[in-house]
């Protein structure tokens, strides 16, 4: 007769390292779903709509434009810094001049609306830019933190330019360069280089005024 086959014992050391190994994979897996989810539960500010207080650029009267930040993340979200300014033409590269905003907290949904007064204009400027020979620039950047500000704070640069057809919405649509429109994170103590100190020299090429304390007030969302 035919000896039986050998039963070899079953190799420990193999169904440790497989065992080992899957509890590792599953715990990655579960760490990705929970940063993941730590991630889309954030805060995440827009400045969602910019406009002519009175729907279009005017000779009589200062020109104010109501810009508005919505938070459509799902945390509150504290505004560390913040910079707005107007401008008929955006430099090559981003200046800014920060300040802390006069509305520092801004709860998940809900929708903050300041303005900013580009101040008054003759009628050849104003007819510069309904006909769209003339341009008008609002730009700047957000900065905030939220509960999970371990993963890094949160800055949107944004930027908007006058649109003179009338079926634009405000009349206002986003600028193309990437350089101004931007949403990234960063670790609070880091100092970047995009914000400057504006040049007191008057033939600057892009004079930078300092913005006066813009006005702020709650909308629903």
């Amino acid at each position: 007769m035919p000896e039986p086959p050998e039963i070899r014992p079953p190799n420990m050391k193999l169904r440790w390292i497989l065992s080992v190994s899957g509890a590792v994979v599953v715990a990655v897996v579960t760490m990705m779903g929970d940063w993941s989810g730590m991630l889309s539960n954030r805060a995440a500010l827009a400045v969602v709509e910019m406009g002519f207080a009175r729907g279009r650029p005017n000779a009589e009267g200062p020109n104010l434009i109501i810009y508005k930040i919505k938070n459509t993340g799902l945390q509150t979200a504290e505004i560390k810094s913040f910079a707005i300014h107007i401008l008929p033409k955006i430099p090559p590269n981003p200046q800014y001049i920060s300040k802390p905003p006069p509305s520092s907290i801004v709860q998940a949904g809900e929708v903050r609306a300041g303005r900013i007064s580009a101040g008054e204009m003759p009628q050849a400027r104003v007819a510069a830019l309904l006909a769209g020979s003339g341009k008008l620039y609002v730009y700047g950047f957000v900065k905030y933190a939220d509960d999970t500000w371990w993963l890094g704070n949160k800055e949107f640069g944004f930027c908007y330019m006058f649109d003179p057809e009338p079926t634009s919405v405000n009349r206002f649509g986003i600028c193309p360069d990437k350089k101004y429109t931007y949403t990234k994170r960063y670790y609070a103590g880091m100092t970047g280089n995009r914000t400057v100190t504006a040049s007191k020299s008057p033939s600057a090429p892009y004079p930078i005024s300092r913005p006066a304390t813009p006005d702020s007030i709650t909308l629903k969302p």
